[in-house]
């Protein structure tokens, strides 16, 4: 079974010459590879220092697609994402026919005009979209809106997994946790609390809305 994913991970070439992409999400990909035959990764490619938060790819059968970087807080930004749409559903187009499911990654801004688009696209792969932001954010961007509301109607026809649970989450919307550590390092984590010495000072470190 073949993947596909669509998102706005930012990659770059590090010194030596080798792809690298943001760690938590670069993560998720090489698990995922071990699930599927295949997985093509359609994501932004950027010139410049990678940040040290980036990693590279471990899987053999993960292949990358660069698309533009777009988007930001400026208005002349965010249009910069409409300039890039063409190129973008061109490359969305080139890869669907080969794959047996599409998961896309939003909120984002390319998810404004993608999310209409493939509705639309009546000869498609599956669609599992992963919502990673807040579910239930108030005042959010007008596109954070506009794709939540799009989702929750299912104009897309598609499984949702979303951060959280809520008596009110509809049918077709999955709780599915962004994945942080492997089984191993919960185990270990568990060891080390066990052995820890709490008495005296302690230097506390707190770390919000992980």
């Amino acid at each position: 079974m073949k993947l596909a994913v669509i998102s706005h991970t930012i990659h770059h070439y590090n010194s030596k010459g080798k792809l690298v992409g943001w760690g938590p999400t670069i993560r998720e990909l090489n698990f995922l590879a071990t699930k599927f035959d295949s997985v093509t990764h359609l994501a932004c490619l950027e010139d410049g220092v990678p940040p040290a938060s980036s990693a590279p790819y471990e899987a053999s059968n993960i292949t990358f697609i660069p698309i533009p970087v777009s988007g930001g807080k400026s208005v002349s930004a965010k249009l910069g994402v409409l300039k890039h749409a063409k190129e973008v559903i061109e490359k969305v187009n080139s890869i669907l026919p080969d794959v047996d499911l599409v998961q896309i990654r939003v909120p984002t801004g390319m998810a404004n005009y993608l999310l209409p688009y493939l509705s639309l696209k009546s000869k498609r792969p599956p669609l599992w979209v992963k919502y990673a932001g807040n579910w239930k954010q108030e005042n959010a961007p007008f596109g954070y809106r506009f794709q939540r509301w799009w989702l929750k109607n299912n104009f897309l026809r598609s499984k949702v997994s979303i951060n959280g649970k809520w008596d009110d989450q509809p049918k077709h919307c999955f709780t599915f946790e962004n994945p942080c550590l492997n089984e191993d390092e919960r185990v270990s984590g568990k060891n080390i609390l066990m052995t820890k010495n709490y008495s005296g000072a302690l230097i506390a470190c707190f770390i919000g809305r992980i």
